[in-house]
């Protein structure tokens, strides 16, 4: 959640495409949406990610299988519409 923590991990990851979470994760001190948006923030391009939330699940998304595999195909199916292609 620190904001001024090391990310040089995160800061090389090439790859552009979705982050996901459950809206009650607790190991994000409370925050899960502040949680992912602080790691995106520190991709090299993060406004080419997309910040999906699991509504009503933790980190183990129990229940919430379907709905996730859900948003995941939704997810996949509009990149193959726009014909996404990231860095060219």
């Amino acid at each position: 959640m620190e904001t001024d923590a090391d990310f040089g991990q995160v800061a090389r990851i090439g790859h552009e495409g979705a982050l996901l979470i459950g809206t009650y994760d607790t190991f994000t001190y409370g925050d899960p949406a502040g949680f992912l948006t602080n790691i995106n923030d520190h991709f090299p391009h993060p406004e080419h990610n997309k910040l999906v939330f699991i509504e009503g699940t933790g980190h183990t998304y129990q229940q919430k299988e379907q709905e996730m595999a859900d948003d995941v195909l939704e997810l996949v199916q509009t990149w193959d519409a726009e014909g996404w292609k990231r860095g060219e």
